[in-house]
């Protein structure tokens, strides 16, 4: 409104990727400064946003950032293309106009090349066209089922162990909804800053876990196993009847090993890639008629999204009535650097439930695809959400329906 802003990219993976539109979009050269005080990393995950102001205005917008908003100058902008990274007592020198050529069609066909036979995590692969083949083969639900607006006392608490980012598009997604949640670590738990009583439903997120290295569920698992009073609290949990969990990605590693506490769960145990490597791919998911609660409104839906791990492979399922989405692409090129059942699971499981429907996880991320129309496509679909949107309406009006009034 006061005119400060020239230009703006939200940040959704790293802050180099956020300079660089910028960067690329006005053709000019930047000074970046990684030193002194705004202890920035350029790759490191991270939420928020990227602005351009003028000299003049700076102190400013400074001025008008409401209190908790960290704010920091990281790059000046120059006119000649030229870009210059300090970073500690390392200095990188680039040049805007030859990387928009490495990034031009002939190099974007070579890379995606490579990724495909290197799978390098976030590849290009990752980005498509609005026009792709594949998307040909999604079968989108008929509607959103809108949510309850019935959502001041719903409790839900994100908890996340170390260096999980998916807590991050978790929270985004229902605060846009107007859901207040709680942002929990296990250490919280344990130190008794915050309870599992407190809350109705619980979102374990993954994202680089521990790093992605091991098999990062079963680090976290071991650390509630082996605390005998978070043991019992979260077996407490899983018992109450108005309680829901979802796991994604590392967070569905950690209900797996925690299924000795959750009644009615048979589920396997994700393993080491056959290959051993880290996968990351965009694929299609069938969501299968199941007993999961969230994914009600979704049956027999086809829906594009996505995976990265070291540690997906499901070598056999013991009971296909838990498993809730699966893959079976029609074609093996129905999609960008998509194989029929990409991890080779047994029954192309890639979801699953307990038999109350109320536990479920996922070794994709539902949650990294609710805008419609951005790099993720869902035509036709008049919505701005995409059907993802759904798991998280439905997740909604059954907390509501169900929450106990003297929990």
């Amino acid at each position: 409104e006061k005119g400060l802003i020239k230009a703006y990219v939200g940040l959704d993976q790293c802050l180099w990727g956020g300079l660089l539109r910028i960067l690329f979009s006005s053709r000019l050269g930047a000074n970046i400064q990684l030193t002194g005080e705004n202890h920035l990393e350029l790759t490191t995950p991270l939420l928020g946003a990227v602005v351009q102001v003028s000299n003049d205005h700076e102190q400013e917008l400074k001025s008008i950032m409401p209190p908790g908003i960290y704010f920091s100058k990281v790059a000046q902008l120059k006119e000649d293309p030229d870009i210059i990274i300090e970073a500690g007592s390392e200095t990188i020198e680039m040049n805007v106009l030859h990387l928009r050529k490495i990034w031009s069609k002939d190099w974007l066909t070579w890379l995606t090349k490579m990724a495909r036979l290197f799978d390098e995590y976030f590849s290009v692969d990752q980005f498509l066209s609005p026009t792709h083949k594949g998307l040909d083969h999604q079968r989108l639900p008929e509607s959103l089922v809108p949510y309850s607006d019935e959502i001041n006392d719903v409790k839900i608490a994100i908890l996340r162990d170390r260096g999980s980012f998916g807590h991050f598009h978790l929270a985004r997604i229902l605060n846009d909804m107007g859901v207040n949640v709680a942002d929990v670590t296990y250490t919280d738990l344990i130190e008794g800053r915050h309870t599992l009583r407190e809350f109705q439903c619980l979102l374990l997120p993954g994202g680089a876990t521990y790093g992605d290295e091991g098999s990062a569920g079963l680090i976290t698992a071991k650390k509630v196993l082996s605390h005998q009073h978070l043991c019992k609290e979260f077996e407490q949990f899983f018992m109450r009847y108005d309680t829901l969990v979802l796991g994604f990605g590392n967070g569905g590693q950690i209900l797996a090993h925690l299924q000795e506490l959750i009644a009615g769960a048979n589920w396997p145990i994700p393993q080491k890639n056959l290959d051993h490597e880290f996968h990351s791919r965009k694929f299609l998911v069938d969501i299968l008629p199941s007993p999961c609660v969230v994914l009600k409104d979704l049956e027999n839906s086809r829906l594009m999204s996505s995976f990265g791990c070291r540690y997906g492979h499901v070598s056999k399922v013991e009971s296909k009535n838990h498993v809730c989405a699966s893959t079976r692409n029609p074609t093996v090129d129905s999609f960008i650097s998509i194989e029929n059942n990409p991890l080779h699971n047994d029954q192309g499981a890639y979801g699953f439930t307990s038999e109350n429907g109320r536990v479920s996880w996922f070794l994709f991320h539902p949650e990294y695809h609710i805008e419609n129309d951005k790099y993720d496509y869902y035509d036709p679909w008049p919505y701005e959400k995409s059907p993802w949107a759904q798991l998280f309406y439905t997740m909604i009006n059954w907390l509501v329906k169900n929450r106990n009034e003297d929990q």
